[in-house]
């Protein structure tokens, strides 16, 4: 089985997007309310669409626009502040066709916050067409590049508290909790880096070998995107390149998942969606870049890993807790009880630590703190709820150590964490 494309027809596409029920009602849209707003307490999502060669196309091409709607409607139903813009080769073709534009209407007439806020998904749609319009400076995808540039843009929250950097939120009042602020990077792409310390381009993927490669590697560059910590990743599109280039395999889909649900773990990202599925396409893919891409293949014989049907949280365990306790800080009640979980599913929460000190009390700790994030999540939830410890035994990032045997910092940082894997309920 392989991939491909979804035709949409243009007018079907429009008012999928848009809403709407006329060409005409989009010039009636009411878009400045938007900007130049305050911001305090609200969620901050960005979408950034990838317009590199190998998303463009004189035949079809991915229609991003059409693709990132139910992420964009769900931003708004949030209130978010949106950014909106396009990459290519490097963090610094990211072009912001929009920027802050805050979806929460504050008029005192509930009419009128109606009006507004219904307006909200066609003017944000009108600087993703934009976005997706947009002309590529290079012939090379930095996707690591982009995500560190728009979880930057999604911005640290104002009164986070010590030890939680790049979390938004803060601790509240004596005894209570605040929730925190979310923060959501939506990409547009094929998934197919060509330059930076994720380039797919120099050799065959499919191998985990280059997965675990870039693990080791990746994370003491200057383009690793730290500034995802602590925010939430999806991609879409991923694995979908406009017509012209190779079709991937079911396998190398699979492959392809993995390798960025991997790399978005070690960043710190608090979940990553990252999804393969068919995209609507649309005929021409915009304009053409500098010259061709490099074009990424993929080895003969690349097996597809098992499908996984859970949904997967990474906490940091530094925002959970204080150093050396089980007892979970206010600001990680928060953030835990801001989790979006379905009814009735099953929950497995797993403590792991990094490989310093005693093999044994690693253990001990990481069960102890799993189960503590399982009793504040069943103060909120009713489906079946597990703990476990891994201790040391299932590093993420594994270059604890550098050549001359010093410990990475960051690296260790990226072990102590709280895993909470979601599977949705039977019914």
């Amino acid at each position: 089985m392989t991939a491909r494309l979804v035709r949409v027809g243009t007018t079907a596409a429009l008012l999928l997007t848009l809403g709407l029920t006329s060409a005409c009602g989009a010039e009636e849209l009411d878009c400045d309310w938007m900007a130049n707003r305050d911001l305090t307490g609200a969620g901050r999502t960005v979408f950034l669409v990838d317009v590199s060669g190998s998303t463009r196309s004189t035949g079809e091409a991915p229609d991003y626009p059409v693709a990132l709607d139910p992420w964009l409607r769900a931003a708004v139903a949030r209130g978010d502040a949106v950014s909106i813009g396009s990459f290519d080769g490097s963090a610094t073709t990211v072009r912001w066709t929009t920027e802050r534009q805050l979806t929460r209407s504050d008029r005192n007439r509930p009419s009128r916050q109606e009006d507004e806020e219904k307006d909200a998904p066609g003017c944000l749609d009108r600087h993703l067409r934009a976005a997706a319009g947009t002309a590529a400076r290079t012939d090379r995808t930095d996707i690591l590049g982009a995500i560190g540039v728009a979880g930057k843009q999604t911005g640290p929250a104002a009164g986070a508290p010590d030890g939680a950097a790049g979390q938004a939120g803060s601790e509240g009042g004596p005894g209570g909790t605040a929730t925190p602020a979310r923060r959501t990077v939506v990409l547009a792409t094929d998934g197919l880096g060509t330059t930076g310390c994720a380039d797919l381009s120099a050799r065959p993927a499919g191998d985990p070998g280059i997965t675990t490669a870039m693990a080791r590697a990746c994370p003491g560059e200057a383009d690793w995107p730290k500034e995802l910590a602590g925010a939430e990743l999806v991609m879409v599109g991923v694995g979908q390149p406009a017509q012209g280039q190779p079709i991937l395999t079911t396998a190398a889909l699979g492959w392809l998942q993995r390798h960025w649900e991997r790399l978005c773990a070690l960043t710190g990202a608090v979940s990553c969606e990252i999804s393969t599925a068919p995209v609507p396409a649309r005929t021409g893919g915009g304009p053409a870049g500098p010259g061709p891409e490099p074009v990424v293949t993929f080895a003969a014989g690349t097996s597809a890993p098992p499908p996984d049907p859970k949904r997967t949280f990474n906490l940091s365990a530094e925002v959970l807790f204080d150093t050396a306790s089980d007892k979970v800080r206010p600001a990680g009640v928060a953030q835990l009880l801001a989790l979006e979980i379905e009814p009735g599913a099953t929950i497995t929460v797993t403590g792991h630590t990094d490989s310093r000190g005693d093999r044994a009390y690693n253990q001990d700790l990481s069960q102890r703190r799993a189960e503590a994030v399982a009793s504040v999540l069943r103060t909120r939830h009713d489906g079946q709820i597990r703990s476990a410890g891994a201790g040391e035994t299932d590093l993420l990032c594994p270059g604890e150590q550098n050549a001359s045997g010093a410990w990475d910092q960051e690296c260790l940082q990226r072990n102590r964490r709280v895993q909470i894997a979601i599977t949705k309920g039977s019914g």
